[in-house]
């Protein structure tokens, strides 16, 4: 008799599970009708920085984040899917409608090919940032004995 009383205890401390549906999770964005790209090519990989005009950062993308690993993530197609979808997300999660600025860093090997496939999107300038030395101040010189 005390056994069916602990089955039945049991049984009704259970908790019920409760679906919650995909557009109740889904995470609401701020509309932000202008941002800048700050897009960095290394000679390995591709990193894009969707950032507000004033320089907060939104989020970022880059080949790995798509699955693409080792030496794939350093090829021109990889940094332009990259880029295709970092476009996606502004215009799906931020309704964006315009481009600002993409500033442009590096000598990677995806950097024509994924400026080429922003067609249809207004861009007020493409920039050029990637430093450049100029053989700097002239160093100490040894000492001669």
């Amino acid at each position: 008799m005390l056994e069916k009383k602990k089955k039945n205890l049991n049984t009704s401390n259970k908790q019920k599970k409760v679906n919650i549906s995909a557009a109740a999770k889904r995470k609401s964005y701020p509309a932000v009708p202008i941002v800048d790209f700050k897009v960095t090519f290394s000679m390995n990989n591709t990193i894009i920085t969707v950032v507000k005009p004033n320089g907060n950062k939104l989020f970022a993308c880059s080949p790995p984040m798509l699955g693409y690993k080792g030496p794939k993530k350093s090829t021109p197609y990889a940094a332009r899917m990259a880029f295709l979808e970092a476009l996606r997300k502004v215009q799906d999660l931020y309704q964006t409608k315009k481009i600002n600025n993409i500033y442009v860093k590096g000598p990677g090997s995806g950097r024509d090919v994924a400026l080429k496939s922003i067609s249809g999107i207004p861009v007020n300038a493409i920039i050029d940032v990637t430093s450049f030395v100029h053989n700097g101040c002239i160093g100490v010189r040894p000492r001669s004995l």
